[in-house]
């Protein structure tokens, strides 16, 4: 093989590699912003929960029939956005803290910022 094949599979090995790249950040940026939206509705679903237990809270009626359906959406949103993370770490080739948060090195054993097992 010559030195300008060389080259030119060199460089057609760069692209790819820019290509797949650019495709993770596009696919990140996606996942962000699903999660920002997932972020949103947990919140109005607890916003939902908090008006119902207040509304219950002043009339002195039982809430707790009530709060099944919301409970349950909740957890859904939640397991959702845990799913939703899970990707991101994947493309960041990150872990997830559960305990704190924090984003491990995919490799690491404990939590860098806890301490917690991973």
């Amino acid at each position: 093989m010559t030195t300008v094949e060389e080259v030119i599979l060199k460089a057609k090995d760069l692209a790819d590699a820019a290509g797949k790249k650019t495709g993770d950040l596009v696919q990140l940026g996606k996942l962000k912003l699903e999660a920002s939206e997932t972020e949103r509705a947990i919140s109005l679903q607890l916003e939902k929960i908090g008006r119902l237990v207040y509304a219950a809270h002043k009339s002195g009626e039982s809430v707790e029939e009530q709060l099944g359906e919301p409970y349950a959406a909740l957890e859904q949103l939640e397991q959702k956005l845990a799913q939703i993370n899970d990707a991101m770490d994947e493309l960041r080739c990150t872990k997830h803290c559960n305990a704190c948060g924090q984003n491990n090195a995919a490799n690491a054993a404990y939590c860098q910022n806890c301490g917690e097992k991973l």
